[in-house]
């Protein structure tokens, strides 16, 4: 079973994770987040796609909204069709023990995050690499536990 994480936005990546091996993907100018989500999706069969999808608050600013809300109707289109769970930051990080819990500023919780990453791939990750594999993480433990409790039934 292969599980994608997608991490939005203009810093965004994309992670394979099959319980073993990873592959992990930025996002760039000459690599946008949807080409890259339209490339992988045509040569791997993934089993479900965990996109974050934060709440964009008023302080984010106008180009960050702007920029969030292109990437997610362009992934939109790309993923139309498969199988998608969108997921807020907050439930992957809490489930992962990764909330900053207010007790860290924003630029220390993803370096954080990016430390932990890396880690767990075994290799530097860039941010959104960084973030999409632990949603992969995520979704991919999410869906085991899943299957397990059809299993028992």
């Amino acid at each position: 079973m292969i599980v994608a994480g997608i991490d939005i936005g203009a810093r965004g990546g994309v992670a394979l994770y099959d319980g073993a091996t990873w592959r992990t993907w930025q996002a760039s100018r000459s690599a946008p987040l949807w080409r890259i989500v339209r490339d992988v999706a045509a040569s791997n069969d993934v089993a479900a796609w965990y996109v974050e999808r934060p709440i964009i608050l008023s302080h984010d600013g106008r180009k960050g909204q702007q920029t969030t809300g292109r990437g997610v109707g362009q992934l939109d289109v790309v993923l139309d069709g498969l199988r998608r769970v969108d997921v807020h930051p907050s439930t992957w990080q809490a489930a992962l023990g990764l909330l900053s819990g207010g007790r860290r500023n924003r630029a220390q919780h993803k370096a954080t995050l990016r430390a932990t990453a890396s880690r767990m791939v075994g290799r530097d990750l860039d941010e959104g690499e960084a973030d999409a594999a632990l949603i992969a993480r995520f979704g991919f433990a999410a869906l085991s536990s899943a299957s397990r409790g059809r299993l028992n039934a």
